[in-house]
């Protein structure tokens, strides 16, 4: 069942709009019939999914069909007259309170073109610009955005350090066969390079680093998959709400949450991630629908989206490093870290 999170809706209202009338957008132009017929059946759907039953929800509709006061009305003088209609049905003070919050933000969105005042031309609104400042917005808060860059700065588990020294383990073993079956080195050459395997691992190390950003394209396909998807999935209205929501602190602390916490399953110290704060607005955005709905679009459809090009660039990787760990490979190393570095 619906239920808008008043705190969230009350802080879109306040510290980007305000409760005061001059604070609130209005360019005093009466709504044509299709922004008013547009307008009403919007927030007809806002009425039928609170906590109302359908009679009352009916009556409310009832109420908005017979009025034929609206013309030459603002958008904020109909929807003033609207939320009469509803106080006259609705006597619970919690949800005339919760369905007047939902109202106050749909009173901020403007029907006519912005206007670029450097230019003085009329920008329209449309839907793919909105899918663009939804973008920039949300783009970085993707997990997929740069993990692999948070992970080398999060403290390592005990379980991530035993993975490290295992692999170190086995690469050392692994540079003693190729090494033994060589055989042009010296005994001395030989052992100038067991002396000096720290360093050679460490060659191997940046040429693995090195071979991955030309596989993995992350924030391309996170970038293609959002553009797609908040295209696809959200009303102008609905983007709107999202871009309005994002751009105050407490949307930024749920974007925070929402990045890092995917971090917290595998990594013990994520309270420097995250604060408390970020995760409680966080769980009052999830309580609503436009909240699970952008969750699940950002996170589970997105990664729908990644994972079959995740696993071809993490294919393409493995060939990759198994190319770099081949005989001839790091023979390759071995000879011409001797040919620069041993002396005789």
């Amino acid at each position: 069942m619906f239920k808008i999170n008043l705190i969230i809706t009350l802080m879109l209202v306040i510290s980007i709009f305000g409760f005061n009338a001059s604070a609130q957008t209005d360019d005093g132009k009466p709504l044509d019939k299709s922004q008013l017929t547009a307008l009403v059946k919007e927030l007809k759907g806002v009425v039928s999914r609170t906590e109302l039953d359908k009679k009352k929800s009916a009556a409310v509709a009832d109420k908005w069909d017979k009025r034929t006061d609206f013309a030459g009305k603002t958008r904020m003088q109909v929807i003033d007259l609207l939320y009469e209609d509803v106080k006259s049905v609705v006597k619970n003070s919690g949800t005339q309170y919760e369905i007047y919050s939902i109202f106050s933000f749909y009173r901020t969105i403007p029907d006519s073109p912005i206007t670029d005042e450097s230019t003085a031309k009329t920008v329209p609104v449309s839907k793919p610009e909105l899918v663009k400042n939804l973008l920039e917005l949300t783009l970085e808060f993707h997990p997929s955005n740069g993990a692999s860059e948070q992970i080398a700065l999060m403290p390592k588990t005990a379980d991530a350090k035993e993975t490290e020294a295992e692999m170190k383990k086995s690469r050392i073993e692994l540079f003693d066969i190729f090494l033994k079956q060589n055989k042009t080195f010296t005994t001395k050459e030989k052992e100038f390079i067991q002396a000096n395997y720290e360093k050679l691992e460490k060659i191997v190390d940046k040429q693995t680093t090195d071979s991955a950003p030309s596989n993995y394209k992350t924030e391309q396909w996170v970038k293609e998959s959002l553009v797609q998807l908040y295209g696809k999935k959200f009303t102008v209205i609905e983007l709107n709400k999202l871009i309005m929501f994002f751009k105050s602190a407490n949307g930024m602390s749920t974007l925070k949450f929402i990045r890092y916490s995917e971090f917290s399953a595998t990594f013990v110290d994520e309270k420097r991630l995250y604060s408390k704060e970020d995760k409680i607005e966080h769980n009052k955005f999830m309580k609503t629908l436009l909240g699970k709905k952008f969750f699940k679009t950002f996170i589970k459809d997105s990664n729908i989206y990644l994972e079959p090009k995740m696993k071809e660039a993490y294919d393409n990787y493995m060939d990759k490093i198994f190319s770099i760990l081949d005989e001839v490979n790091i023979n390759k190393m071995f000879n011409k870290f001797v040919a620069e570095n041993y002396k005789k």
